[in-house]
């Protein structure tokens, strides 16, 4: 991967580790942790009372945008491959939420 990827990776991450910081989550990313772990580690950790919440995040300039045109107007997505389960997609705003309640609870 070359530089201007890596940097790209690293402003994504950061970004979303603010928001979530901002939302009262206890965030960090892993950046140390991955070089360490040989890549096994997600990109952001969130802690909770009852472990953490791993979360790998993807930046592309363009190859999400059919996601986006789907999820246009809508809640939510739900995409499903074959053999594997359902996956929920949704902008981060109508997700945080559910996390800081879930993590409050814990």
């Amino acid at each position: 991967m070359g530089k201007k990827s890596r940097d790209k990776g690293a402003r994504g991450e950061r970004e979303i580790v603010n928001i979530l910081i901002g939302a009262g989550l206890k965030a960090k990313r892993t950046a140390p942790l991955q070089t360490y772990l040989k890549n096994e580690a997600p990109d952001i950790l969130v802690e909770t009372k009852n472990g953490a919440l791993k979360i790998e995040v993807k930046l592309r300039a363009d190859g999400f945008k059919q996601l986006y045109q789907w999820l246009e107007g809508n809640d939510c997505l739900i995409v499903k491959a074959d053999r594997q389960e359902p996956l929920i997609i949704q902008p981060l705003k109508n997700t945080l939420p559910l996390w800081v309640a879930k993590v409050i609870k814990e």
